[in-house]
Order: structure tokens, then C-alpha cells, then sequence
């Protein structure tokens, strides 16, 4: 009999300062080891060897690289690990350890971006981390469980074009506005309907992407307080 497909929910970790463990120091621990610096998590790399841009992030002090082979006591306070080794007894091992230590666990193995799109399997794991894509505090992510990773990264490659570099601004001007709104508008249902008339508004992101930040400001203070 077919095994059911895994019902994955939909969550976003808070990592920021928690120790977050990635065991192996090839392409794809960087690029795990870094995303989870970059949010801000105590990032431990454990790995004989390392490449280059992992090795420049330790330079700076922004990871630690411990250099030795997995042992399962070096998980000892981790919230949660990350393994991107191509080696089945070490995975098994580092797996093993985590299920004990009540420490989530993910197998991103090695394949390489133009297969998984950042989407990694969890088929004995406990998440699965997504192919992503970023824009200040706007996150777009999607998985689609293992089943089709190429699918995953060819959606974000959409998003990515969809999605340009005037998002980041439009989210910093939607959190300003909703400060705003929140000292000049006492009554809840106004606020909404204010905020709602601001996101509604299709004129604020072209002026973004030109370059307008001030008549952006102007438009979106426009929505708030006609």
C-alpha cells in the first residue's frame, strides 16, 4: 500500500538567538548555516572541512566552525539541527541523537539548487525547510512535501521576478503607516479600515519601484487620513 503523503503545517521558527546546529560544511550546510545566521541564530557548524564562504562567515565571528567529525554530544542545547551530510551513518547517527534530545531535526542532504529550489525532504525529519524568497519582512515560501522540488524552485523563481526589490521598501512604509495609524486613529474599526484602504491602494508600489519615496509617503498618509 502507497504511504500517505506527509500533511506538513505551516509555520515560521523564531531561530533568533538559539543555538542551531548544521552538521556538514559543504555547498548545502553554507547555505543552511548562513540563512539561519542571518536570522539572527547561534549557529554551530560541525564539520572536518568547510567551504569558502562558510569559512569567510567564521572568519568574522558570525558562525562557529567546530572541526571534527559528528558526535552525538555536540547537540547539547540545540533547538534545532540541520543535516547536509551525504554520509547515511552520520545522518543516522545526528537523527538518532536528535529524536532523544527532543531536538528538530531536518536531512537536507546535497542536492544542489537547481534541483530543490531550497525546498529540502524531511521524510524521517521533523520540517522541511522551504524554497524562499525574501523582501524585507515579507517572506514567500513553498514546499511541496518532496513530492516536486524542481516545482518549488520553479515558483520561486517566479516570485523573484514577480516580487522586485521595491517590496522590501513597501513593507518598511506599511509598518510605518501602521504605527501611525495606531497613535492618530483611537477606534479599532477605523484603524482596519484605514489600513485596509492603504493596502488597497495600487499606486504606492510603481512609485516605490521608481524611485518615489516621498510621493509614496504622501499617498499612503492619503489612505490613512483623507
Amino acid at each position: 500500500m502507497e504511504r500517505t503523503a506527509t500533511r506538513y503545517f505551516p509555520a515560521a521558527l523564531n531561530v533568533e538567538g538559539k543555538r542551531c546546529i548544521v552538521v556538514g560544511g559543504g555547498s548545502v550546510g553554507g547555505r543552511k548555516a548562513l540563512a539561519l545566521q542571518e536570522c539572527g541564530a547561534e549557529v554551530i557548524v560541525i564539520a572536518p572541512q568547510i567551504d569558502e564562504t562558510l569559512a569567510e562567515a567564521v572568519r568574522r565571528g558570525d558562525i562557529r566552525h567546530l572541526r571534527t567529525r559528528f558526535s552525538p554530544e555536540l547537540l547539547a542545547g540545540a533547538f534545532l539541527c540541520i543535516l547536509a551530510t551525504d554520509d547515511p551513518a552520520v545522518n543516522a547517527l545526528a537523527l538518532e541523537t536528535a529524536r532523544q534530545e527532543k531536538i528538530l531535526c531536518n536531512l537536507a542532504g546535497a542536492r544542489p539548487d537547481n534541483e530543490s529550489g531550497g525546498e529540502t525532504n524531511a521524510e524521517t525529519g521533523d520540517f522541511v525547510t522551504m524554497a524562499s524568497v525574501r523582501r524585507g519582512e515579507l517572506l514567500l515560501a513553498v514546499t511541496t512535501g518532496g513530492a516536486g522540488p524542481s516545482l518549488a524552485a520553479k515558483i520561486r523563481r517566479r516570485w523573484e521576478t514577480e516580487f522586485g526589490p521595491e517590496w522590501s521598501e513597501y513593507m518598511e512604509l506599511l509598518r510605518r503607516m501602521r504605527l501611525e495609524a495606531k497613535n492618530r486613529i483611537p477606534g479599532e474599526a477605523d484603524r482596519f479600515a484605514a489600513l485596509r484602504r492603504l493596502v488597497s491602494d495600487e499606486r504606492l508600489l510603481p512609485l516605490l519601484a521608481q524611485g518615489e519615496r516621498e510621493q509614496a509617503l504622501q499617498e499612503a498618509r492619503k489612505c490613512l487620513f483623507p
